[in-house]
């Protein structure tokens, strides 16, 4: 696994590989190392799974000093034959994030499944160098699934020169949420409101995502910020939970915009689930998605949503419907739209509705079979 940080598509990884040696399959883990990886291997270890931390940089992935790196790449990576692995599982989440580990797998002719799980941007001009190292990468490639058909989409045009040639069977596959995990406690978000010192009666926006530039943060704030203009007597806080390297530039901004009395930055949380039940208004920002469980996780739980008119976010919202959908643009306007559904109980009720029944269709147990079938098939070729 090539990963930057612990995040959704790390947990989503742990589970399925659970979900795997439940089934009687042996898995063994090998992650790029990133910084907090202790954690990363203290849930492996937690659900029985075998974890590998591997100090490399890929040599597909970074373009300076690929010759060495192609050689350090080997060397990293061949005490996985040791294992004699029946299958190699490489989730992607950038569009050459995992290419060296794939690479490899295909070196000794492990046949492979990647899943996809997000929209990505160009990758670099290919030179004659990269399309020779890259031109045959899916030749063992048995199954490639994405969480959304966009997703799939812009990965199959990316890659359309190296994927066209092989024999691949394509999946969607949605993610999924532990729906009894996201129910709505009224114990927790009294508990939570009195350890963060938040009113009974405030207004809790909130916003769930590792602190990165892709997710527009600032974005978050500045709509918040023309909430609180509208609404200057209305007590509201907005709680930023993760951690993450724009933490300092997001703390400025408040500071800046003379709210930072307001905005509460929670650090990573473990029992992120827990803190849905203090929100009344779930946000996400991104600059695009996959498929993001935030969403689903916040409906889960009754929070009412409000996303950006981003790709996998629009689609997974229907406006009006099960959340609302504003233009980044119209920040204002997107503030008077939250005001005006917060104010009208019955419309505020029946968005919330909508949104948890929503959810339910992408419950663990209807999504499970799904990628099983996958796996199981891959061994058996």
């Amino acid at each position: 696994m090539y990963t930057t940080g612990f995040g959704g598509l790390e947990r989503k990884a742990l589970t399925r590989a659970s979900h795997l040696k439940d089934q009687g399959s042996e898995i063994i883990i090998y992650f790029k190392a990133f910084e907090g990886d202790e954690t990363f291997q203290e849930s492996c270890a937690h659900l029985g799974l075998h974890s590998h931390r591997i100090a490399f940089d890929g040599f597909i992935e970074n373009w300076q000093n690929r010759l060495a790196l192609k050689v350090i790449t080997c060397f990293c990576l061949l005490p996985v034959l040791r294992f004699n692995p029946d299958i190699v599982y490489v989730p992607f989440n950038w569009t050459s994030h995992g290419m060296s580990f794939l690479w490899f797998a295909n070196l000794f002719r492990i046949p492979s499944i990647v899943s996809i799980h997000g929209m990505y941007p160009e990758e670099p001009t290919p030179t004659p160098w990269y399309q020779n190292h890259t031109k045959d990468i899916f030749k063992n490639t048995r199954h490639i699934f994405a969480v959304s058909p966009s997703a799939l989409m812009n990965f199959r045009t990316i890659h359309a020169e190296r994927l066209n040639q092989h024999q691949i069977e394509y999946h969607t596959i949605p993610n999924w949420i532990e729906l009894d995990k996201f129910c709505f406690s009224p114990a927790k978000n009294q508990e939570l409101k009195t350890q963060w010192n938040i009113s009974e009666n405030a207004v809790v926006f909130g916003i769930v995502c590792r602190l990165v530039t892709i997710k527009r943060v600032e974005l978050c704030i500045h709509l918040f910020n023309e909430y609180l203009k509208i609404n200057p007597d209305m007590s509201a806080k907005l709680l930023i939970i993760g951690s993450g390297p724009e933490q300092p530039k997001l703390m400025d901004l408040c500071n800046r915009l003379k709210i930072a009395t307001d905005v509460m930055f929670t650090g990573y949380q473990s029992n992120v689930n827990e803190w849905y039940s203090v929100l009344d208004v779930n946000i996400l920002t991104s600059r695009c998605e996959g498929f993001p469980n935030a969403i689903l996780e916040g409906m889960a739980a009754g929070c009412l949503t409000a996303v950006c008119n981003s790709p996998g976010l629009a689609d997974l919202v229907d406006d009006d419907v099960t959340g609302i959908v504003f233009d980044v643009e119209k920040l204002t306007d997107a503030a008077n739209h939250i005001t005006a559904i917060l104010t009208n109980p019955q419309r505020l009720f029946s968005l919330r509705k909508k949104g948890l029944r929503f959810s339910r269709n992408y419950e663990i147990t209807h999504i499970k079979e799904k990628y099983l079938s996958l796996f199981n098939d891959g061994e058996a070729d």
